[in-house]
């Protein structure tokens, strides 16, 4: 498709301007304050570990096995 001189030159200053419209609504001060864009990253990672017949001490002084496990995140 071909396009004429006028598009072209449309094209480039919209491209100088920072791909902006120029119709004052576009600048920074005409948006909402209340959305500011910002991104954060989570990187957090669970685990879970378990152990099967673990000797533990007991209430009344005496032993028995259980099984431990343990959980979180980093």
């Amino acid at each position: 498709m071909r396009r004429g001189p006028c598009s072209i030159t449309l094209d480039k200053s919209f491209k100088d301007n920072g791909y902006q419209l120029m119709n004052d609504r576009d600048a920074p001060i005409w948006q909402n304050p209340s959305y500011w864009p910002v991104t954060f990253a989570s990187l957090r990672s669970g685990h879970r570990e378990s152990t099967d017949k673990v000797q533990v001490d007991t209430a009344g002084g005496g032993s028995a096995e259980e099984q431990i496990t343990n959980h979180g995140f980093d």
